[in-house]
């Protein structure tokens, strides 16, 4: 017998809640990204070049070389970010000005958080962290290899961090799902 009492909708839990806020920042993201889809249909721009190379450069090992220490051994990444976790603006010093003293504090690599929404940080701003960590080549320390931390939906964000010298870029399982293991090849 059918109830005439009203249907409710069932709970949401908070995995619920993460997935729907993820699907929201997905496709805020793709939206962001589009003039660098635009960008990468010019063959004679260097994020064009950067994707058709893919495959042909072995990964530099770089990262993974920085944050592997003897067992016991902690090891740091400093994240560069305009923002607060609450998307609140922080007066920060340049890029360049923490890139050294990320080094000369004894970090192991530098991340920064290209999120606008999150970070705060651009590509401008990692293009300034790499070039200050080439000037450190053959002094102590030397250059920290450079992580790009973004929410990646396409590969056209790889190839970005690739062309201005990054080494390393978070992936992120939960928005990639089954393509993690064609962006990672």
């Amino acid at each position: 017998r059918a109830s005439s009492a009203p249907r409710t909708a069932d709970p949401l839990t908070p995995r619920m809640a993460i997935a729907g806020l993820g699907g929201l920042a997905k496709k805020m993201k793709v939206k962001e990204i589009a003039p660098l889809l635009e960008q990468a249909k010019d063959e004679s721009s260097a994020l064009a070049k950067t994707i058709a190379a893919k495959g042909s450069k072995e990964p530099s090992g770089a990262v993974p070389f920085a944050l592997k220490g003897m067992a016991g051994s902690v090891r740091c990444i400093a994240e560069y970010r305009r923002k607060g976790n609450l998307g609140v603006v922080w007066e920060v010093d340049p890029p360049v000005m923490m890139s050294v003293l990320f080094r000369q504090s004894g970090a192991h690599a530098v991340a920064a958080l290209l999120d606008v929404a999150t970070g705060g940080c651009d590509i401008e701003d990692v293009k300034q962290i790499v070039k200050e960590q080439e000037n450190a080549r053959g002094n102590f320390p030397g250059p920290l290899p450079m992580i790009v931390h973004d929410l990646v939906v396409d590969e056209v964000q790889l190839a970005q961090a690739a062309s201005v010298g990054a080494e390393g870029i978070v992936l992120s399982v939960n928005v990639l799902g089954e393509k993690l293991d064609e962006m990672a090849a």
